[in-house]
């Protein structure tokens, strides 16, 4: 796991799973969740983008 974030591979792995529920189940989120989603999906894009 350490590895992995050390990497970006966790990051990558994160966002890979944000996007997929955003995608997939965003009628089922409150608002509220949805939009923790969106903050987290900008954040780990941009940290995977440095990361990289």
């Amino acid at each position: 796991m350490l590895d992995g974030y050390l990497q970006g591979g966790l990051l990558v792995q994160v966002k890979r799973e944000v996007d997929a529920e955003l995608r997939e189940d965003i009628s089922a989120l409150k608002p509220e969740e949805a939009a923790v989603l969106v903050f987290l999906r900008q954040r780990l894009g941009e940290a995977a983008k440095q990361a990289a």
